[in-house]
């Protein structure tokens, strides 16, 4: 009877064990991080800078209401660094933007070309269409926190004399 007894405890012990969530121990696959981003060639210290984390292309790369995750910092010319909070592992597509007049969107011409400063993950090389979110989307690992972007702003109006 006491050997049974026995097999009965270690049955509940194994079960127990087996029911604790691993993130407890650090091993969870879905375990988030922050992830910094590092943005440059910010224009002047106008307003704010964004950066937005997007898991599908559903309002990539502008519309902060349909992001994963977004954090905005005031902005520094030249370089700065923000952080996202709670990155799952994951395919994402991130973009920047410098808010100059701070009314938390990104502000474009009749056409729809930005009027603001922009930057995407991977820093794809402009084109004279919208950007998508399949060439800057890439993968994020507990192993990498942290990703470049380079703002890109439109030709300043030209001066006339």
């Amino acid at each position: 009877m006491a050997i049974l007894k026995s097999v009965f405890l270690l049955c509940k012990i194994c079960l127990f064990v087996c029911a604790l969530d691993v993130t407890e121990f650090g091993m969870a696959a879905d375990a988030t991080v922050p992830l910094q981003i590092d943005i440059s060639k910010v224009r002047n210290q106008k307003g704010q800078v964004c950066a937005i984390a997007f898991r599908n292309k559903i309002g990539f790369p502008d519309k902060q209401e349909h992001a994963f995750r977004a954090a905005c910092v005031a902005a520094k010319e030249g370089h700065l660094t923000l952080s996202l909070p709670d990155i799952p592992p994951g395919e994402y597509a991130f973009s920047a933007m410098h808010d100059e007049n701070a009314d938390h969107k990104l502000n474009t011409n009749a056409l729809g070309i930005p009027k603001e400063g922009v930057g995407l993950s991977r820093n794809p090389k402009p084109k004279m269409a919208a950007p998508q979110f399949e060439n800057s989307v890439m993968e994020i690992k507990q192993t990498n926190p942290a990703i470049d972007m380079i703002l890109r702003y439109p030709p300043a109006p030209k001066q006339s004399h």
